[in-house]
């Protein structure tokens, strides 16, 4: 069983994605309606214990890890738009 708090997020657009990480160090995002997982992100080391999105930037989202670091992650349709 697992051992430490691990926090989830609503965001994206139109608040519809959930994000939480995970004892693994992944992060996973799943579509908040019909419940099915979007992506599992690879980068941390050790636990991920928060994910959050910007109100006002919803094609970013921040995770932070046990393993001393914050990582930002930006959608793909925003790397395809810069």
């Amino acid at each position: 069983p697992g051992r430490y708090v691990l926090r989830s997020s609503f965001g994206g657009h139109a608040g519809s994605f959930v994000v939480h990480g995970s004892e693994s160090g992944q992060v996973f995002i799943w579509h908040r309606d019909t419940g099915s997982l979007l992506l599992r992100l690879e980068g941390h080391t050790t636990t991920v214990n928060a994910c959050a999105w910007p109100p006002a930037l919803p094609q970013l989202m921040a995770s932070a890890s046990d393993d001393h670091t914050i990582r930002v992650w930006l959608s793909e349709a925003a790397l395809r738009n810069a």
